[in-house]
């Protein structure tokens, strides 16, 4: 890796990690205190609103964003493209949701979700109205103006979520105050979610300056890389949903809102962490896709980095995960012990696949990474149907571990196969 890029690559790294440093900060401190003040119904509702609107992201997301990161070159048309198709997703995506709310929430068995699916419809056309230019931002590894975009939407997101929790504390009495709050609670995520969705729109100008312009000229170019992109988030979101679904069907919207909360827990160290490590690592890797030998080094890099920092992070939450559960959540949080342990077991598990998706992109190959979402989706599903309503949560994230381990394994066979002795010296 030349000195330059290096360089950049080290700066793309410090701020990254400042960037989720605060945001997963405030999302940790967030999802501590609301556990205590929420029922997990409120919990439930909102994954029921949140995975549909994430799946359908993923349907409609053809990967002109992945696409003009890994390009060598990029011309102002494919940025206009990419803000085209955005805006169309999210009418698209906006419409379908909120006429099928009702259909979905009866899929899930809960009638009391629909209106939070229809409003929560409209959050991806308000994050498709974000400046174009934020993806030059990270193709470039300019990490420095993204942190300062993504930490006070974060914050603001939070600030949102707690004001409609308080406030009513001082417009009427406190004790009235604090049996509204159950009844807010579902609503404040959600309004607090908007807040955050609109505010980092208007900081991406600020940021990243754009003038919109409607144009599909440099679609076909783009998709061409784009549409394994796509079927990929598609693919690894129908995983989600269908576990969520059969949870759901299964054990009800207060045992969906306690999965929900395990995973969100759970997944925290592997969001600060490699997000920061994966962030910097796609874009660096674009750029030495022609070197098998500099790919390598990248990728031991990346893989090296994810477990010294985070093996260490799962056993500690693996070992505390009683402690956390009787301690701090409430007592209708009771029996996530073993549901926690075995999604730390499954972070660590998951850590080598996680380093390897951004070397396939990077070197031009997203149709590897969808073979690993598509195999990991339907094993997932068979599994959880089957474990679930043997053995109820535990069941659910036993499904969850089995589909990883499995992936896990056919990782390791393809980067002996790919890669220049890949995991030579890592030890």
């Amino acid at each position: 890796m030349s000195d330059n890029l290096a360089e950049q690559a080290g700066s793309a790294i410090i701020w990254k990690a400042i960037q989720l440093v605060g945001v997963k900060g405030l999302s940790i401190g967030r999802l501590l205190v609301l556990a205590v003040i929420l029922a997990p119904e409120d919990w439930g509702l909102v994954a029921i609103g949140a995975v549909t609107t994430e799946l359908l992201v993923a349907l409609t997301d053809v990967g002109i964003n992945d696409a003009i990161i890994q390009r060598t070159k990029v011309e102002d048309r494919h940025y206009d493209t990419a803000f085209t198709v955005g805006i169309i997703r999210g009418l698209l995506i906006t419409a379908v949701v909120f006429v099928l709310a009702p259909s979905i929430a009866s899929l899930f068995n809960e009638p009391d979700a629909t209106p939070v699916i229809r409003v929560l419809a409209f959050r991806p056309f308000v994050d498709a109205l974000a400046s174009a230019r934020v993806i030059e931002l990270t193709r470039t590894l300019k990490f420095r103006p993204l942190t300062f975009i993504k930490v006070p939407a974060a914050l603001i997101e939070t600030a949102g979520i707690f004001i409609v929790l308080v406030l009513p504390a001082f417009l009427i009495e406190s004790l009235f105050a604090i049996g509204l709050a159950a009844t807010l609670g579902v609503w404040a995520l959600v309004i607090g979610a908007f807040a955050g969705s609109i505010s980092g729109v208007i900081l991406s100008y600020r940021l990243a300056p754009y003038r919109p312009r409607y144009s599909l000229a440099g679609f076909r170019e783009l998709f061409s890389f784009g549409k394994w992109v796509f079927a990929t988030r598609a693919m690894r979101n129908a995983g989600q949903f269908g576990l969520r679904a059969v949870v759901s069907r299964y054990l009800g919207a207060e045992d969906l809102g306690r999965f929900y909360l395990a995973q969100k827990i759970t997944v925290l160290p592997n969001d600060l962490v490699s997000e920061v490590v994966r962030g910097v690592a796609f874009p660096v890797l674009s750029r030495v896709q022609e070197s098998r030998s500099r790919t390598s080094r990248v990728f031991k890099a990346t893989l090296t980095a994810m477990l010294a920092l985070l093996v260490p992070i799962y056993a500690t939450l693996f070992v505390l995960a009683g402690p956390l559960v009787r301690q701090v959540l409430p007592d209708s949080y009771a029996g996530l012990t073993i549901v926690i342990q075995i999604l730390a077991v499954d972070g660590i598990i998951d850590l080598l696949t996680d380093a390897l998706k951004p070397m396939l992109r990077g070197q031009g190959r997203p149709r590897t990474d969808f073979f690993f979402t598509a195999v990991r989706t339907l094993l997932l599903i068979g599994l959880a149907f089957a474990l679930t309503d043997a053995f109820g949560l535990a069941g659910a994230a036993w499904a969850w571990l089995i589909a990883e381990a499995v992936i896990s394994v056919l990782a390791v066979i393809i980067a002996l196969q790919v890669l220049k002795r890949p995991f030579e010296g890592m030890a």
